[in-house]
């Protein structure tokens, strides 16, 4: 079966304490640089190579199945190239709906899948520019990520879902809540980020650095799988959010919510968590000993947590 692979790849290093991001960038093989700052338009003309890449018209079948049990698809919404994958359950139940976090791809959440009974439906994107998806022609913040995931389960005709959001990933499930109450039945944000208390980068850096003793292993392995295929204009979208208040990221969210927190979770602190909860009449679940990356490090402590909360109030 045919697969594709495309020859540019961008890899984000971050050193803590350095001002700027050191960022590599590897193009085809053989040819590596490093800069300090990329100037907006090189980073337009790369972005621009990338996409252009991503889009070619490389024979790619929309559906590939794997002995997994997985279904991978990629297909066109609202002009965007969006990859996901998908695993059946039984029928008439709520689909699931996974987001990753920063730059992450759906391996983020492989060993949640493992874990979670065939029980449901469960559909774990890509967010743009991460994995297999192409960026957003324009703002790559949360709410416009959020825009996105609902015209992709519009075009799905998949809904009402319970979203479950890790990092990054739970600031677009609050916006997808907020803007689509009819498609998010229930949202879990899971070490939602960023905290409002790092307003720069480099803070949030720091924060990820101070807690990778606490973190699996296998979260680094995977982490720097998906960095390495990232688009650059995904951290664009996280700085956009640096700072954002707890009232401002759940405006509008209406519909149940959990906050889950590991306890040794350096980047997403406890008044964090406690005030995002407030905010929309939501509830906190700290994990003894989880660290930042939950859906790696504690994958089956998530799924009871997950399922727990789903059942609850009627879920079918």
């Amino acid at each position: 079966m045919m697969r594709m692979y495309t020859p540019f790849s961008y890899s984000v290093l971050f050193q803590h304490n350095v001002p700027a991001a050191r960022v590599a960038i590897t193009a085809f093989p053989g040819a590596v640089q490093s800069v300090r700052r990329m100037s907006k338009p090189v980073a337009e003309r790369l972005d621009g190579m990338r996409d252009r890449l991503t889009l070619m018209p490389i024979p790619l079948p929309t559906k590939r199945i794997r002995d997994d049990g997985l279904t991978r698809r990629r297909e066109p919404v609202n002009g965007v190239m969006t990859a996901w994958v998908e695993r059946p359950g039984r029928p008439h139940t709520r689909p699931l709906v996974l987001i990753p976090g920063l730059s992450m791809s759906w391996h983020a959440f492989r060993w949640f899948l493992d874990r979670h009974p065939l029980d449901r439906p469960i559909l774990v994107i890509d967010p743009p520019g991460c994995g297999r998806s192409a960026r957003l022609p324009h703002r790559m913040d949360a709410d416009a990520q959020a825009q996105h995931l609902a015209a992709w389960l519009d075009h799905l005709e998949r809904g009402p879902v319970d979203v479950v959001g890790h990092s990054l990933g739970a600031i677009t499930a609050a916006r997808l809540a907020a803007q689509r109450a009819d498609l998010a039945t229930s949202i879990i944000l899971v070490s939602p980020s960023p905290d409002d208390r790092w307003p720069r980068m480099r803070n949030h850096v720091g924060a990820l650095v101070k807690g990778v003793p606490a973190e699996a292993p296998r979260v680094f392995a995977q982490a720097a799988f998906d960095y390495l295929r990232s688009n650059p204009r995904v951290l664009a979208g996280f700085n956009t959010e640096a700072g954002r208040p707890a009232s401002d990221v759940m405006n509008d969210v209406h519909t149940r919510v959990l906050v889950v927190r590991g306890s040794a979770d350096r980047v997403s602190s406890h008044r964090w968590c406690d005030e995002l909860a407030a905010a929309a009449n939501g509830d906190v679940v700290t994990v003894p000993d989880g660290a930042h990356g939950l859906p790696q490090q504690m994958p089956g402590d998530l799924v009871a947590i997950v399922a727990a909360f789903t059942a609850r109030r009627g879920h079918p």
